[in-house]
């Protein structure tokens, strides 16, 4: 949290979304692990019971449904035309492409369900997003997030919700990782 976006003490959760989906939480300032350290696994979290099975074995983790491999797989689930990355996703979704609008809506859905389910239980100052997703306008993610959070609870005010892009980008896992030896020496 020394770099980027967030360089305060404050409360954070940091969200790193590429082919699969990793996440940190930093509580004044640290980065913290929990007692088995195992804390921030929160991609592994069911949000949707007997789901669509995870890398990990399990069914519904959160996991498989905001990775950038299953917006592709859903994409390519509903199309005629198959695709391969997160730009020519995106592409048709600037096109106005049904399918992409289709598989872009569920995805935000998921996203923000547990998005929502993270701001109630950790209630972070913050919430970053870097790897690959971070290269979509916020227009196209985080503006709709906040909406969909905001419609779908009765705790969480508009000015509660900062969820921000790393300006890191896809760096910003690298970077963080090389400052924790520094950190801890």
């Amino acid at each position: 949290s020394k770099l980027g976006v967030a360089k305060s003490e404050r409360n954070m959760i940091y969200i790193y979304i590429v082919e699969g989906v990793g996440f940190g939480i930093i509580i004044r300032g640290k980065l913290y692990r929990g007692h088995n350290e195992r804390a921030g696994e929160f991609g592994h979290m069911i949000i949707e019971k007997n789901g669509k099975k995870c890398i990990c074995g399990k069914k519904g983790c959160w996991n498989a449904y905001i990775s950038i491999d299953a917006l592709i797989s859903d994409y390519n689930e509903g199309s005629i035309q198959k695709i391969k990355s997160l730009e020519e996703f995106m592409e048709l979704l600037k096109l106005k492409d049904n399918n992409a609008k289709i598989a872009w809506e569920k995805y935000l859905d998921y996203m923000s369900i547990g998005l929502l389910n993270l701001i109630m239980a950790i209630d972070p100052y913050y919430i970053i997003i870097g790897g690959k997703i971070s290269k979509i306008s916020s227009n196209y993610l985080i503006k709709p997030l906040k909406k969909k959070i905001l419609d779908n609870n009765l705790f969480v005010k508009k000015e509660d919700i900062k969820i921000l892009f790393s300006k890191l980008k896809e760096d910003s896992s690298i970077l963080g990782a090389s400052l924790l030896p520094l950190k801890e020496f």
